[in-house]
């Protein structure tokens, strides 16, 4: 009856290593753009902060 079920999965070793490098490869592109993503918000977030926090209008007069 295992012989002519279709749904049997086919083992190759082939397969796995390929698959098994290409999700190590995503896996690590992942969580490179997650700490971009994080190190990014938090650069603006830090501008923002030490902007508001001393505000320089005679700079932007001057610089204009």
């Amino acid at each position: 009856m295992n012989e002519s079920n279709p749904y049997t999965p086919t083992t190759d070793p082939q397969i796995k290593s390929t698959t098994g490098c290409l999700a190590i490869v995503g896996w690590t592109f992942a969580w490179l753009l997650l700490l971009g993503f994080g190190l990014t918000f938090l650069g603006v977030l830090a501008l923002t902060l030490s902007s508001s926090t001393e505000p320089v209008p005679e700079a932007v007069e001057v610089s204009e």
